[in-house]
């Protein structure tokens, strides 16, 4: 990526990313012991001057708290988490919904039938005229709507609402005395009333792509053609909303008894929430499906958490979104081991604020995936949520495109050829880990990790897992309920697995579904302070090429153990980066666009010369190779950037390389060629060099300084230096003149990761 251009994009992203992880201003979620008497709390508010926001009936002794600013919000943070009377206290952070840029309208539902009109192929949708034909009532069904709110007036939703037994319409009373007056349809949290008619037009598309009524000859049809939607509005007309009134809708939907079998979640972003995750987890204990948008960044949500998607909760199903040519939007977040469905969700035709329009979103897939649940409720009254969501994501149409996109790699369909669909679905079998969520990780020795895997045929569980450690020991993962794994024989067997030994693992949970675990211990790493410049002896390798390309990642097993920063010699898992960069811990790699050191959110990183680089396109001895020379016990890996091109330059090449060593700590950089014909870019202008072995143990030999001319080497042995250089850290070249603040590196990283396209997404 031209960094010349970083200017004009970054007022986008910052906006992009601060409405991601905003929270409510000057509200706090805090949840008491038990054991807090009404007087400390009282004491507590008054000297962190809280007002008490409102309580949660399926969540004890958790409250909301609004201050007068966000200044006394902050501040009043740290004194709740430190109390001895809290169990935690969380910012309310926003969310927003997970729609993306309308594009050219369509006048049909491709999702429910494509007959390969207007540029689509023929059968990428979820057959739902076929599931019609097998059984087509479904008015039994209830379905939540988390989100901007219905046109309850709208003509194609009218009939398919939820009307509240217990409650007389425009009486002005709350009849049901549940704090609602006149929620007939349900509620609006944001103003506290029982209107949550929508303003935005999110929900009323989310609305009818669930349930427009079918059959009426006007507009179009749902895929649940008569059910009951019910809608809790929690996101204001700007599509932006809090955590706690997210909660308070699903606190709504638990106190109603309207056998809720599913609600859809279109909506995400913010951080961890402790308060979000019970309140799911509450639902998860009723039976009710969390059904939820996997996001809009085209961001790996292996790599990179998108909530309330990765909570990791069986009751969740997270819904990446696909076009009517059966490829991944290009908008779409995914992830092998995260995203559990594909559902259409570009140019998605549905109703709106008294009309109809198109919309595009993995906001507009999820509903698809919600719409199926209540199907294969209607069609077999005793399924349960595991039922159901065993059924979907068992089912379904392969498709290349979602091979390494989705846990299964389809498209859901309601009823397909071969006992392929959701609601024919014999002999479907889905197994597969899915924690840790990818198939090289590397952990800390002591580190708690939890091991997963799906385990069912169609909608049932096939029970306990047995893992095989190392070719010869048994590690038998239970479908029990007990300990870690959170409900019995629901097809998710979970336990948690705590290393004492250094060293990687093999974890095979089954002949196909192989994982590496390695585990690392940096209680003793030291920093490569001493650095010198020996005589130039580059190796010449042959090598083998890895996989690499433009923003990607490549994984190598450390052929032989050897002892980085000067702690004891191991093996490590090496994920190393197309731009310049090696980790021996974490599986996020910097981007483009190169920082100083140290660069939060690492624990090692090895940046021998950190720039946005990329192989030459058609040239086989363009790319990253690694060798390994000589003989135990002096073997030396040697990692090789062959004839990389910068990205901003043509006819230009860089070589370099890092040599690791079997049995010293020492780590060399040979530069071959760092000339590529520009005084802006050549000889590490444009470069970060250096090696980090914690957050703050670091060598930062130099930052867009030509430091590195060819046949030029470096020499970092650990040890501490008498300062760290520091000269360079402010003259950055033009290139380098806009650098982006830190806190949005890794969100614009998961954004490019797999995506040249990264322009057009803003």
């Amino acid at each position: 990526m031209n960094k010349n251009i970083i200017a004009f994009i970054i007022p986008i992203l910052i906006s992009f990313y601060a409405s991601q992880s905003s929270s409510t201003e000057s509200r706090l979620l805090v949840k008491f012991k038990k054991s807090c008497a009404a007087t400390e709390k009282k004491k507590l508010y008054s000297q962190s001057m809280a007002n008490h926001v409102r309580q949660f009936k399926s969540i004890k002794d958790l409250e909301a708290l609004q201050f007068p600013t966000e200044k006394e919000a902050n501040s009043a943070l740290e004194l709740y988490r430190k109390h001895p009377e809290v169990i935690y206290a969380e910012h309310d952070y926003r969310v927003n919904i997970a729609d993306a840029p309308n594009d050219e309208r369509f006048s049909s539902q491709w999702g429910l039938q494509n007959m390969g009109l207007y540029s689509g192929k023929n059968d990428i949708d979820i057959n739902a005229p076929e599931a019609w034909a097998i059984f087509a009532d479904n008015s039994n069904v209830v379905i939540g709507i988390i989100d901007t709110g219905i046109d309850y007036n709208h003509p194609d939703l009218v009939k398919n609402l939820w009307v509240n037994p217990k409650e007389i319409a425009n009486n002005q009373i709350d009849d049901d005395r549940n704090g609602y007056i006149d929620d007939v349809y349900g509620i609006n949290v944001i103003n506290g009333s029982g209107n949550p008619l929508d303003d935005n037009n999110h929900g009323s598309h989310v609305a009818g792509i669930i349930a427009a009524t079918g059959n009426n000859q006007i507009g179009i049809s749902g895929i649940l053609q008569n059910a009951q939607i019910i809608s809790c509005k929690f996101l204001d007309s700007f599509g932006s909303g809090s955590v706690s009134d997210a909660i308070t809708c699903l606190d709504y939907f638990s106190t109603l008894n309207a056998n809720i079998i599913a609600t859809n979640n279109s909506w995400g972003g913010g951080d961890y929430s402790q308060a979000l995750y019970e309140a799911i987890s509450n639902h998860l204990k009723e039976g009710i499906l969390f059904v939820t948008a996997a996001g809009n960044n085209s961001a790996d949500n292996d790599r990179k958490n998108f909530y309330p998607s990765n909570y990791i909760l069986p009751n969740i199903i997270s819904v990446a979104a696909i076009d009517r040519n059966g490829k991944l939007a290009n908008f779409s977040n995914y992830g092998r081991y995260t995203v559990q469905a594909a559902a259409p969700g570009v140019s998605i035709l549905s109703t709106i604020v008294q009309d109809y329009g198109e919309m595009d979103g993995t906001s507009m897939a999820t509903p698809f995936v919600t719409g199926l649940a209540g199907l294969i409720k209607a069609y077999d009254s005793n399924a349960n949520w595991s039922n159901i969501k065993n059924r979907i994501i068992a089912s379904g149409k392969s498709l290349n495109a979602l091979k390494t996109s989705t846990l299964t790699g389809k498209l859901i369909r309601a009823y397909d050829d071969e006992n392929s669909g959701a609601l024919n679905c014999e002999n479907q079998i889905l197994a597969i880990h899915t924690s840790p969520p990818s198939d090289a990780i590397s952990f800390e020795i002591g580190s708690k990790i939890l091991l997963s895997a799906i385990n069912i045929n169609c909608g049932n569980s096939l029970g306990n897992v047995n893992a095989i450690i190392n070719n010869n020991k048994n590690f038998i993962i239970p479908d029990d309920g007990t300990k870690n794994d959170l409900s019995a024989h629901d097809g998710i067997a979970t336990r948690e697995w705590i290393p004492d030994t250094l060293g990687t693992y093999q974890f095979a949970f089954s002949q196909k579904d192989v994982t590496f675990i390695n585990i690392y211990n940096s209680s003793n790493w030291q920093t490569y302070g001493q650095v010198s410049s020996p005589a130039f002896e580059y190796r010449n390798v042959n090598g083998i090429k890895l996989d690499s390309g433009d923003e990607t990642i490549s994984i190598l097993n450390s052929p032989f153990a050897f002892p980085f920063a000067g702690g004891g010699a191991s093996h490590f898992i090496l994920y190393i980066g197309s731009n310049g960069t090696i980790s021996l811990t974490d599986s996020l790699l910097p981007n483009f666009y190169n920082l100083p050191l140290p660069s939060p959110g690492w624990v090692s990183l090895v940046s021998p010369y950190w720039d946005d680089l990329k192989p030459i396109e058609d040239n086989f001895n363009s790319g990253i190779f690694y060798d390994i020379l000589g003989e135990a016990p002096q073997r030396e890996l040697v990692i090789e950037w062959r004839n990389m091109q910068q990205y901003n330059l043509t006819n230009n090449d860089i070589t370099f390389e890092v040599v690791f060593f079997e049995n010293k700590p020492d780590i060399l950089f040979n530069y071959l060629d760092t000339d590529c014909e520009d005084s802006e870019y050549s000889d590490g202008k444009s470069a970060t060099i250096g090696i980090q072995t914690k957050s703050n143990s670091y060598k930062l030999f130099s930052l867009n300084t030509a430091s590195v001319a060819s046949r030029y080497s470096l020499l970092f042995k650990p040890g501490i230096s008498d300062s760290e250089e520091s000269s360079n850290n402010g003259h950055l070249n033009r290139a380098n003149s806009q650098k982006k603040p830190l806190h949005y590196m890794h969100s614009i990283w998961q954004t490019i990761l797999k995506q040249r396209s990264r322009l057009s997404l803003f």
